[in-house]
């Protein structure tokens, strides 16, 4: 049965930063703004002078420095204590509590990358967070432990030749033995060169699929291409960002949720056609709705348990007919069942997409590690889920013989790692309320988990300061803003609340990011 859905939206949290999923109305609008129009009503679109992005990476200069707490001038209700042990020098800084701040000045007299650390203790699991010269870099939640512990904030870009460390009361109940920082390397030593250039894990892809990640490689480090999520069945969010920018997005991202939840009807793949005839790329992920509810994709809203499918039978290439023979003999489970059948359902639509020789770039059993999300598909552990990424793989590979698929990973964790032999890029959800950040930590992480892969923006509030990404080399290989109210009004406006207008424009004409005019060139 071909199933549907209306939009989403995403509100998502990894260490300090939101991500995940929630639903939104479908918008259906009229552009009833004046602006940027001619005399006939026909839209003028905007054209723009293509910045040049410049800004270079600061050199690596040795620096480490460990202050005390008891050194620093004390305010308010904070004291020197001794009663806890193990504290370093002649004691700790108590009573910092609720609203307060207590502060330490650093001179380095060097503008670079820095790791802060913190040697902090308290009673009880309390969020604070660390600023600095004012400004909050993470929240951070002490263990509670009544010992005290180091927390590191890594890689922060300080551009300033002194500047004060600040631990931020929010709940309180923290105590604070000694600030650390230490002058960051990892930046300086970045590298974006593949000892082996990278090849697609499907050795039978097609050409136009070799091309598209040809050019995903031959521009990493380089280049980023910019991507949209668009609202279901509609192209909406990319026609604004046309004219607004004067440019469209390189990638449509699009959400297979339209053919596993019977909704409302959608042409979404339609859609993915169209933007490919423009010269676009196609991207898509999958809100799999739970194959037990319609439109339900959490665990703790569906019965629905993925470790009942788990089986050591070898389905990946049997036709539904004899899946289904095997559950009623009792060798697999009506969960085994209604999973294929799903992934049936989405590889037919993604045959379409073939037909039209289109590559798709395709990512599939997101967040599926993150326990504040709680997606079905990760509510059962690493086993499982791995299990049913392998099945997806060989099925969607082996039996439709989907040739044009760039597997994306985003399971955010890297004891979830699929292997480098299945997949061909990974990715990254952040969500962070639109900071110009370039998510350089996030980045860094992901460089841990593979070193033979390209690295991805998969979701993101707003897409980061060009320059932010490209001082910090922070160069993903492509960005991917999600849809809906995270770029526009519910009467199809540009929204503002991520991203200014003027940020937006800049973000697309410049000569670090590839847009949709110069995206197969």
């Amino acid at each position: 049965m071909k199933k549907v859905i209306a939009i989403l939206s995403a509100l998502c949290i990894i260490a300090g930063v939101f991500t995940g999923c929630s639903r939104v109305e479908r918008l259906n609008f009229t552009d009833t703004s004046s602006d940027n129009k001619s005399n006939d009503g026909t839209q003028d679109i905007p054209v723009f002078t293509e910045k040049t992005i410049s800004v270079s990476t600061p050199e690596y200069v040795k620096y480490s420095k460990t202050i005390e707490a008891e050194s620093v001038d004390l305010k308010g209700k904070m004291k020197l204590s001794k009663k806890v042990k193990g504290y370093k020098g002649k004691g700790y800084v108590e009573g910092i509590n609720k609203k307060e701040t207590f502060s330490i000045k650093f001179s380095p007299k060097i503008k670079q990358y820095y790791n802060i650390a913190l040697r902090v203790m308290s009673d009880k699991k309390v969020v604070n967070a660390v600023a600095v010269n004012g400004d909050e870099i993470k929240r951070f939640t002490s263990s509670g432990s009544g010992q005290f512990e180091s927390i590191s904030f890594d890689n922060v870009y300080i551009d300033k030749d002194s500047f004060t460390v600040s631990v931020v009361a929010y709940d309180g109940g923290i105590a604070v033995d000694n600030i650390k920082v230490e002058a960051s390397d990892k930046i300086s030593k970045l590298s974006f060169k593949f000892k082996k250039k990278p090849t697609l894990i499907n050795k039978s892809s097609d050409n136009n699929t070799k091309k598209l990640y040809d050019k995903i490689i031959d521009n990493y480090g380089r280049k980023i291409f910019s991507g949209q999520y668009a609202s279901v069945g509609t192209n909406d969010e990319l026609e604004l960002i046309y004219k607004t920018t004067g440019k469209y997005p390189a990638i449509r991202n699009g959400d297979m949720l339209a053919y596993t939840a019977d909704s409302l009807d959608a042409d979404e793949t339609e859609q993915a056609i169209e933007w490919a005839k423009k010269g676009g790329i196609v991207s898509y992920m999958w809100h799999w709705s739970s194959p037990y509810d319609d439109n339900v994709y959490y665990a703790d809203e569906t019965s629905f348990d993925l470790s009942k499918a788990v089986t050591k039978k070898n389905i990946a290439q049997l036709s539904l007919e004899e899946i289904d023979k095997l559950h009623k003999s009792g060798k697999i489970s009506s969960e085994c069942v209604a999973l294929v059948s799903d992934i049936d359902a989405v590889s037919k639509q993604l045959l379409r997409l073939k037909e039209n020789d289109i590559p798709v770039l395709w990512r599939p059993l997101h967040d599926a590690s993150r326990t504040s999300v709680g997606f079905w598909w990760g509510a059962k552990g690493f086993e499982s889920y791995n299990w049913l990424w392998r099945l997806m793989y060989e099925r969607m590979t082996n039996y439709f013989k989907l040739d044009n698929l760039i597997w994306v990973w985003s399971a955010q964790s890297r004891d979830w790692y699929v292997g480098d032999n299945y997949c061909d890029v990974i990715s990254a959800d952040i969500y962070d309320n639109g900071s110009k950040y370039s998510q350089i930590a996030s980045f860094l992480s992901l460089c841990d988990i593979s070193k033979n892969k390209p690295i991805a923006l998969s979701e993101c509030a707003n897409a980061p300061d060009v320059s932010n990404m490209v001082r910090d080399r922070a160069m993903w290989s492509w960005f991917g803003v999600w849809s809906g109210n995270y770029i526009m009004n519910d009467d199809g406006s540009l929204s503002e609340t991520y991203i200014s207008k003027d940020r937006l424009i800049e973000v697309y004409n410049n000569d670090k990011v590839i847009t949709l005019d110069n995206a197969w060139k």
